[in-house]
C-alpha cells in the first residue's frame, strides 16, 4: 500500500485479487443495504439484524476504510473494472476506483449516513454481543457444500428463509418445511450433540445463502437457558468469513430436571 499524503490511502490490486473483492462485496447485495469496510474490517449486522458477519479484507486492501452505501446499486459499476488491476484510493470525503482506462469517483457517506444495522462494530464491543464459552457447546459439526447447497435450493423453493434443529437426546437433525407444512426436507440428520439435550431452535438461513468455498464449520452454543448462538466459519478465495447469529432456545424439562 502506498499513501500520497496523510488523507489519502490507496491500494492497487491485480486482477485475482480484485475478482475476489467483488465477490465479496456482491454477497451482500441481498442482505445489506450498504457496506461498512473499517480500515479493512467489515464487522456489521445484515439489514435484518439476523446475523452479524465479520471478514478481515486486509490482505485485499489493507487498511483502507471503503464504506460503500447502496451496494445493490454499485455493483455494476464495480463489475465493469473485472479483468484489470485496479487502484483503490480513499480520503477524508472520497472513494476513487480506477483502472488505467476509467474510474469511478463516489463520495465517502459519514457513518449517519449508513444505515443503523449495517454501522461498524468496533471490537471492543464485539466482547458484549459474542459472549461463547466452551462449556456452552451444544453441537459442532461440517456442513458441506453439496448440504448448503441444498439448504439454500430449499430455502428459496420454499420461499423460506428459516432452519429448524431438533435435539433429541444426544443428536440433532437440521430440517426445513414450507409454510403450508406441506412439504418437509431432513437437511442433516444424525448431528453429535456435546451433551444430551432435548428441544430446538429455529435459525436464519442467511449463512447457508452466503456464496462460498467447501465447508462450513458451524458451532452452536447455549449461552442461556433461553438464548442459543451459532457461529459459522466459511472461507470465500481464501478469505476468512465468520457469521454469527442469536436464536431462541426451547428446551425440554426431563423428569429428572423436575425432580427435587
Amino acid at each position: 500500500m502506498k499513501r500520497s499524503n496523510s488523507e489519502v490511502k490507496s491500494v492497487v490490486l491485480d486482477i485475482n485479487k480484485y475478482h475476489t473483492f467483488l465477490r465479496l462485496m456482491s454477497m451482500f447485495k441481498d442482505i445489506c443495504k450498504d457496506i461498512d469496510i473499517h480500515d479493512g474490517i467489515i464487522r456489521q449486522k445484515t439489514s435484518d439484524g439476523a446475523c452479524l458477519i465479520e471478514i478481515d479484507l486486509t490482505y485485499l486492501i489493507s487498511d483502507i476504510s471503503v464504506p460503500l452505501s447502496f451496494v445493490a446499486k454499485k455493483l455494476d459499476l464495480l463489475k465493469v473494472f473485472l479483468g484489470q488491476e485496479v487502484t483503490i484510493e480513499s480520503t477524508d470525503k472520497l472513494i476513487k476506483i480506477s483502472d488505467r482506462h476509467s474510474s469511478f469517483e463516489f463520495k465517502k457517506p459519514s457513518s449517519n449516513y449508513i444505515e443503523k444495522a449495517n454501522r461498524y462494530v468496533p471490537a471492543d464491543e464485539i466482547q458484549h454481543i459474542i459472549n461463547i464459552a466452551d462449556e456452552d457447546l451444544i453441537l459442532v459439526t461440517l456442513i458441506t457444500k453439496t448440504i448448503s447447497d441444498r439448504i439454500k435450493t430449499t430455502a428459496k423453493v420454499f420461499e423460506h428463509n428459516s432452519i429448524d434443529i431438533s435435539f433429541r437426546n444426544d443428536m440433532g437433525i437440521i430440517s426445513m418445511s414450507k409454510d403450508s407444512k406441506d412439504q418437509h426436507v431432513d437437511l442433516v440428520k444424525d448431528i453429535p450433540l456435546e451433551h444430551n439435550v432435548s428441544g430446538d431452535t429455529v435459525l436464519s438461513s442467511t449463512p447457508f445463502m452466503i456464496d462460498h468455498d467447501g465447508d462450513i464449520i458451524f458451532k452452536m452454543y447455549g449461552v442461556n437457558e433461553k438464548q442459543a448462538l451459532s457461529q459459522f466459519k466459511m472461507i470465500v478465495d481464501d478469505i476468512n468469513m465468520t457469521i454469527y447469529h442469536r436464536s431462541s432456545l426451547n428446551v425440554e424439562q426431563t423428569s429428572g430436571d423436575d425432580d427435587e
